[in-house]
């Protein structure tokens, strides 16, 4: 069994007995000297609270709680970077900024003595600002991995990518991945409030929908259990859901099992939401790769032309 299974089963597990049963089996199968990176990113989730009782008597107990300690660390540094890249846009007259993704699960963790790691930085803003935003996050040192996309084609992707000192910032427009016959209204949608974190149930409904990419290190389960939702949250969440990914009512089930509180719902149009969910998967691919294959051609060196002159007698 992986070492972070069984984490997540402490960190998802319906009561405090199932939860230290969990981690009392994962210390008797583990060696704290070679910890996954996925383990090591868990434990600042189960957070100080919890840990301090299971820790008492144990020979690694300093170990495991300097790992929290270093994630806390670690979380909070990069908090003040996505704080200033924050300010950088919204200085430089760029907004609304909205904090998206890992870090707006980060920042609406309520859970007691708990930390979800900062695994990367997502900030989403408006179509029509996202050249001056890249303009802005390049001049400070953040490097734009591939290209640009063209305008015409941000209906079907979402989001540019960005690398400074290790750590990866995402530039969203949009939170989903929505077919791009619904880009401009999820957009509108996402951008209705301007909140400065994404709305719980827009966040939410971006863990569950299938065709994200899953966080290597926090699975979606986890990121689903650290984003309480109202009675009255679900029921946007559902609408939102039936409009934009209804195939996000397919792990419902699976979180219901672990013990989150999820009323029940269904989804009205369950086979057209996973057909959708099926053709924007590969439009979206064949997208992406012509943009991969338009860069390459652009930074392919140029063949020196051949002479125009040649030798006489």
């Amino acid at each position: 069994m992986n070492d972070a299974t069984l984490l997540v089963q402490a960190i998802l597990a319906r009561s405090a007995d199932a939860a230290a049963a969990a981690w009392r089996q994962w210390r008797r199968d583990v060696d704290v000297q070679k910890l996954s990176w996925s383990a090591l990113h868990l434990l600042p989730v189960l957070g100080h609270d919890q840990l301090q009782p299971w820790l008492i008597g144990d020979p690694d107990a300093g170990i495991l709680m300097g790992i929290v300690r270093r994630g806390w660390t670690e979380a909070q540094m990069r908090r003040q970077v996505l704080q200033e890249c924050t300010s950088l846009l919204e200085a430089g007259g760029v907004g609304p900024v909205m904090v998206a993704g890992p870090s707006a699960v980060f920042l609406r963790n309520q859970r007691p003595g708990s930390v979800r790691p900062l695994t990367a930085i997502h900030l989403a803003v408006p179509r029509h600002q996202q050249a001056a935003a890249r303009e802005l996050l390049q001049a400070s040192g953040w490097v734009l991995e591939g290209t640009a996309p063209a305008s015409k084609a941000l209906d079907w992707v979402r989001y540019t990518k960005f690398l400074r000192n290790g750590i990866s910032l995402q530039l969203l427009w949009r939170d989903l991945p929505v077919g791009p016959w619904r880009a401009r209204r999820c957009e509108a949608d996402l951008f209705a409030n301007a909140e400065s974190v994404t709305p719980a149930e827009h966040l939410m409904l971006s863990i569950l929908t299938p065709t994200m990419a899953d966080d290597s290190l926090i699975p979606w389960q986890v990121d689903a259990s650290l984003v309480a939702l109202t009675a009255q949250q679900w029921e946007s969440f559902r609408e939102r859901a039936t409009r934009y990914a209804p195939a996000a009512f397919d792990r419902l089930a699976e979180l219901r099992l672990a013990g989150l509180p999820v009323p029940a719902m269904r989804s009205p149009s369950r086979w057209a939401g996973r057909v959708e969910t099926l053709v924007h998967g590969a439009a979206r691919s064949l997208v992406t790769r012509a943009s991969r294959l338009r860069s390459i051609a652009r930074t392919q060196p140029l063949r020196p032309p051949a002479s125009s002159t040649a030798a006489h007698p």
